[in-house]
């Protein structure tokens, strides 16, 4: 019988090598890199989050990746007319955010989620007051952080 920790790290790596795999537009010869460093990611993976009893809500995986895109993409578009337009300015500095989810890896993926999208960058978290270094604080960040911290919630069942 396998243990678990055997199954997450085969897992990993199998989510490793997919990446490598598209990262490399499938080359055959990356992998002579590329199979050292699956192994090894999926080791370290695994020593630094080690497999716990919290899984993902199923049900809650597409709501979360459909935000998380749509979040991205009026994002994304929101900063490239910024560049190239006079008539909308930046209004860089920093937002405070109080976040509600509790220390451990939900909380971990809010803030790296935050750093995903466009215009956002989460700069500090002390005892969950979030600092986030936003491209236009007068946008609607809060409300989009709030969507996002409660999908994410919606995953880990919190």
């Amino acid at each position: 019988m396998v243990s678990p920790s055997m199954r997450a790290i085969a897992f990993r790596g199998g989510l490793f090598a997919s990446l490598w795999f598209l990262i490399t537009g499938g080359d055959s010869t990356a992998w002579v890199v590329g199979v050292p460093a699956v192994i090894l990611a999926a080791l370290i993976s695994s020593a630094l989050n080690p497999v716990g009893p919290t899984l993902w809500r199923a049900d809650a995986i597409v709501p979360f990746i459909w935000l998380f895109f749509k979040q991205a993409l009026v994002g994304g578009l929101d900063v490239a007319r910024r560049a190239v337009s006079a008539n909308l300015p930046i209004n860089p500095g920093l937002v405070y955010y109080t976040c509600k989810l509790p220390v451990g890896p939900a909380r971990v993926l809010f803030i790296n989620v935050t750093g995903l999208l466009p215009g956002t960058l989460c700069a500090d978290d002390k005892c969950g007051v979030m600092t986030v270094h936003a491209l236009n604080q007068d946008s609607r960040i809060h409300e989009e952080l709030s969507a996002l911290e409660t999908a994410i919630a919606a995953l880990y069942r919190e």
